[in-house]
């Protein structure tokens, strides 16, 4: 399915096409056999494309609210399931280098915990009601965005979302507690998201930066990964515990370190 709008094609019809074909896959999904978490976390990744999508036709509009309000309610939903996920696959990878330590059992038992914690929160009850959210939500699309959006109006939003991923960068960089890496990872997600539907509409604009926007998130995003496991792991007394979260800060301040390098080259570039 297309993620980017074509050269030539009128802003409301492009993103309104491309919202439909995002919704219409995380409806397949949710909906199929797949894994419950498998679903899930494609569910979430389509949910983020499509909030990004929204952002760039930043009118006043009572359906564009609408539309928000249940994708942000459908992405809370499947929160837990994805946290301990993801936490489950840290401590898995964690544990492969703390074999043989006391950190390497602590590892392996909080990894069952949260595995478990995963497969009891994703409920065939939880699959039904993300999958009527989005089917409403689908109904909505056909009615969005309003006809008279212009590419002044699309344009004007992704510099926004430009400015607002520069500044959080910026605060990120002077201090990098887990909120500002945490709000810098979203929205330099959803400028990569817009820049990559847009970058054949102006080739020239935005060559390359999609790409580096990519990698920047990824960097920003296995950061945020090692942090959950860390503000969890900071409540237990647990033997093993200094050993795995010394393992933790090494790991996020190269992660960190390289995020920063590259978010400063895309600042100056673009």
């Amino acid at each position: 399915m297309a993620s980017r709008i074509a050269e030539k094609e009128n802003p409301g019809h492009g993103l309104r096409l491309v919202a439909q074909q995002k919704i219409s896959r995380a409806i397949t999904k949710i909906g199929s056999d797949t894994p419950l978490e498998e679903a899930f976390h494609e569910v979430r990744k389509r949910l983020k494309e499509l909030r990004a999508i929204l952002r760039l036709a930043e009118m006043p509009c009572e359906i564009a609210d609408k539309l928000s309000a249940i994708f942000r309610e459908a992405s809370r939903r499947t929160t837990q399931v994805r946290d301990a996920q993801v936490q489950a696959r840290v401590l898995q990878n964690l544990a492969e280098e703390l074999r043989g330590t006391e950190g390497f059992e602590l590892c392996e038992a909080e990894q069952k915990k949260l595995t478990g914690v995963a497969a009891h929160a994703s409920t065939p009850q939880l699959r039904y009601k993300i999958h009527t959210q989005l089917v409403k939500a689908a109904r909505l699309l056909d009615q969005w965005p309003p006809e008279n959006i212009k590419w002044a109006d699309v344009w004007k939003a992704w510099k926004k979302g430009r400015k607002q991923s520069l500044k959080a960068m910026n605060r990120a960089l002077a201090e990098p507690a887990n909120e500002n890496l945490h709000k810098w990872r979203k929205r330099a997600k959803n400028w990569w998201y817009q820049t990559r539907l847009l970058e054949k509409r102006a080739p020239k604009k935005t060559a390359g930066l999609s790409s580096s926007l990519r990698v920047l998130t990824e960097l920003i995003g296995d950061d945020h990964d090692l942090s959950l496991v860390e503000d969890d792991l900071a409540k237990s007394k647990a033997g093993g515990v200094a050993s795995v979260r010394a393992v933790l800060k090494k790991r996020r301040a190269t992660l960190q370190k390289e995020a920063a390098k590259r978010g400063r080259k895309i600042a100056e570039k673009f």
